[in-house]
């Protein structure tokens, strides 16, 4: 089980998105197995409606999460 950094509601590894920072930038973890500082959050678009808009995550995690949160939510917008 882990945390959504976002909503905070428990949930299993393979219903979140596992995003880590490497040399500061932020990138999806397809594998979940990358040697990285990493979080999970919701993969779910509303959750991340909500992420792109938490101030405090994007003053914790800065402007190349903002950017990773933005690329994702496109990609939803493109597949719908």
């Amino acid at each position: 089980m882990r945390m959504c950094v976002n909503c905070r509601k428990k949930n299993c590894k393979s219903e979140l998105l596992r995003l880590v920072n490497i040399n500061n930038i932020w990138t999806i973890d397809h594998s979940g197995k990358a040697q990285a500082r990493g979080l999970y959050i919701c993969n779910d678009k509303q959750c991340l409606l909500s992420a792109q808009k938490n101030k405090r995550l994007l003053k914790s995690y800065g402007q190349s999460f903002a950017q990773l949160v933005a690329s994702i939510l496109d990609s939803y917008d493109n597949k719908q």
